[in-house]
């Protein structure tokens, strides 16, 4: 008896979970599993000997090239005859409502822009202006970003969470049967 209650007596102390019946996750390992902060968009914390990108167990993922950026596209959606731009064509956010109201959508502007926690801004053809900035970065890869846009002395913020090359849209409309739409697109 007393073999048996020895080695169990040295798993209980390496293990304190297990006695109170909680999953046996040690703290390191729980630690990992969350999401690490972005610092001006990198990753502080890296182990060493494990490159950046390769999380621990789940297989590789791809390794970011440099810094992340952001597409910002200004597009104009009115009633016309054109159809949708061939250049954004492949967006199919765009063949469905609200956008599909519109029968014409054209590429206006198409800027990119460093995506970073300092804000990049850009000036829009209405005479406004967007500023993009990084909150995070998650483990996951997705990215959320805040984004302020201007126009004639008003100001508004939007944040959204992205995975790379997943697009968020938003519009400013002054009629019914004309729009200008705004598209942000990561690109890592």
């Amino acid at each position: 008896m007393k073999s048996i209650g020895l080695p169990a007596l040295v798993i209980f102390l390496a293990n304190p979970w297990a006695l109170a019946g909680r999953p046996t996750v040690t703290p390191a390992a729980r630690a990992a599993q969350r999401p690490v902060p972005p610092v001006g968009g990198q990753h502080p914390v890296q182990q060493a000997g494990v490159p950046h990108g390769v999380p621990q167990g789940g297989g590789p993922r791809p390794i970011p090239h440099g810094p992340p950026h952001i597409e910002v596209l200004v597009m104009d959606a009115s009633m016309g005859d054109g159809g949708v731009a061939p250049e954004i064509a492949q967006l199919r956010h765009l063949h469905q409502p609200p956008f599909a109201g519109y029968t014409q959508i054209s590429v206006v502007s198409r800027t990119i822009l460093p995506l970073s926690t300092q804000e990049a801004t850009q000036a829009l053809p209405d005479g406004g202006t967007v500023g993009v900035s990084l909150v995070w970065h998650g483990r996951k890869g997705r990215y959320s970003v805040d984004c302020t846009l201007t126009h004639a002395g008003r100001t508004s913020r939007i944040q959204f969470v992205a995975s790379p090359g997943e697009p968020f849209f938003t519009v400013r409309s002054g009629r019914p049967d004309h729009a200008q739409v705004i598209g942000f697109i990561v690109r890592p």
